[in-house]
């Protein structure tokens, strides 16, 4: 019978390979839609100037690209926390002897806040141009808000990577204490 590291390891790898390829399909998608909306479909109907009931069709056109990503982006959010479960079970096999409950969770937490920040630095890069070009107040209110909860994210992953720093150094000095 296979040890709980080993089907922890398993596991996290199983996760980790049938996740990766969703994702990169959803964002590789979102990525074209906002390469073709921001070089050629939003340039496009700026130039011809057309309007539909007083609103420029760019504005409309901003807001549909914008919602064809957000839909992408919200189907890879289960990819990105299956990923984020799998690192945290890896990290935990790799840097614990017994691996716990609650080292799993603060790894998770720890992993699941540095890809959740990254991911919305990311797409505040390619959303706020669009969102921008809808509404600057929208935009602005949008990006503080993003920014806030980033730095809460932050504070979170960094008490739950200080609970493990702590345990390991805490066996460690145990270890010598032994000695």
């Amino acid at each position: 019978m296979p040890s709980k590291k080993a089907t922890m390891f398993c596991e996290a790898m199983r996760e980790f390979w049938d996740s990766i390829p969703k994702l990169v399909v959803n964002l590789g998608t979102a990525y074209l839609i906002y390469l073709f909306g921001m070089n050629a479909f939003i340039p496009l109907a700026d130039s011809l100037g057309l309007t539909i009931g007083g609103l420029a069709v760019s504005q409309v056109t901003s807001v549909v690209v914008l919602c064809a990503m957000a839909l992408l982006v919200y189907r890879s959010l289960s990819e990105l926390r299956d990923i984020a479960e799998a690192l945290a079970k890896f990290l935990a096999v790799q840097v614990g002897e017994d691996v716990t409950d609650e080292e799993v969770e603060d790894y998770r937490t720890a992993i699941r806040g540095l890809i959740t920040v990254g991911a919305i630095v990311i797409a505040l890069y390619f959303f706020l141009g669009m969102l921008r070009g809808i509404n600057v107040v929208v935009a602005g209110v949008v990006y503080i808000i993003a920014v806030l909860y980033c730095i809460m994210l932050l504070l979170r992953t960094g008490s739950a990577l200080e609970r493990e720093i702590g345990a390991w150094a805490e066996e460690k000095a145990r270890r010598l204490d032994s000695k």
